[in-house]
C-alpha cells in the first residue's frame, strides 16, 4: 500500500509542475494581439515592411508611406544616416505594422501616402521626435489628424 501511494505522489507531482509551466509560460495575447485604435476615416491597414526609404519614408506592402509631422534629414544631410539606423532597428524590414493614413493628407504623390505607423504598438513618427532623429513637420500642423495628439503637440504642432 505504502508503494502504491509513493508511485501516485511520483506522477501527480510531474503533472503539477507542467500546469504550473502552462499556466505561467501561455500567451496571454494582450501583447502581440493588442488592438490598434485608428483615427479618421481615411484608410487603415495592417502589412509588412517591404523597404525602409529614409528615416520618415517606409514602404509598407510596396506602399510609399510618409511619416506624418515628421521631417527627418535628407540624403546626404547630418543625421540622415542615424534617422534610418533608428527606424531600421525600431522596425526592420519584414516587421508587421499599422498604417493609419492621415484623413487631412491622404495622397502626397502618385501612390505615396502620409500617416501614422504603428510597429511592435511604438508610435514610429512619435519615436522619432522623441529620440530627436527628427523634427515636427509644421506644415501638416493645420490639416494633419494627428496635430491634436499628445506626442505631436509636444514636438510642438
Amino acid at each position: 500500500m505504502e508503494k502504491l501511494q509513493s508511485n501516485k505522489i511520483w506522477f501527480i507531482i510531474p503533472l503539477i509542475a507542467v500546469v504550473i509551466l502552462l499556466v505561467v509560460f501561455w500567451p496571454s495575447g494582450d501583447d502581440d494581439d493588442q488592438i490598434i485604435e485608428c483615427k479618421g476615416s481615411a484608410q487603415c491597414y495592417t502589412g509588412l515592411v517591404s523597404r525602409i526609404i529614409d528615416g520618415n519614408t517606409i514602404e509598407v506592402d510596396d506602399i510609399r508611406v510618409d511619416l506624418v509631422l515628421v521631417s527627418t534629414p535628407e540624403y546626404g544631410e547630418p543625421g540622415h544616416i542615424e534617422a534610418m539606423t533608428f527606424i531600421r532597428k525600431l522596425c526592420p524590414v519584414g516587421s508587421t505594422v499599422v498604417v493609419d493614413v492621415d484623413d487631412g493628407s491622404i495622397e502626397v504623390a502618385l501612390g505615396r501616402k502620409k500617416g501614422l505607423i504603428t510597429c511592435e504598438n511604438t508610435n514610429l513618427n512619435a519615436e522619432l521626435l522623441n529620440s530627436d532623429h527628427a523634427e515636427i513637420d509644421t506644415d501638416y500642423c493645420s490639416i494633419s489628424e494627428f496635430a491634436e495628439d499628445s506626442w505631436a503637440k509636444s514636438a510642438g504642432c
